[in-house]
């Protein structure tokens, strides 16, 4: 329960740092490189073995 609640808590971090404006003179991220930016993060979790692929695919809504 706890490890689903900092996964998913993670991902809307994620989410929030991809919608943010322009501020302070740095620029934001668009829809452009938002897909990007999302399977780069997949990567590095699937490269260093953070969390197993499988469970990075699922929703975090649906338990195992």
């Amino acid at each position: 329960m706890i490890f689903s609640l900092l996964f998913t808590s993670y991902f809307y971090y994620i989410f929030y740092l991809t919608n943010r404006r322009k501020e302070a003179g740095t620029e934001a991220f668009n829809s452009k490189n938002k897909k990007e930016f999302t399977k780069i993060a997949f990567q590095i979790f699937v490269n260093f073995s953070l969390f197993p692929k499988e469970l990075l695919l699922l929703p975090p809504f649906i338990r195992v």
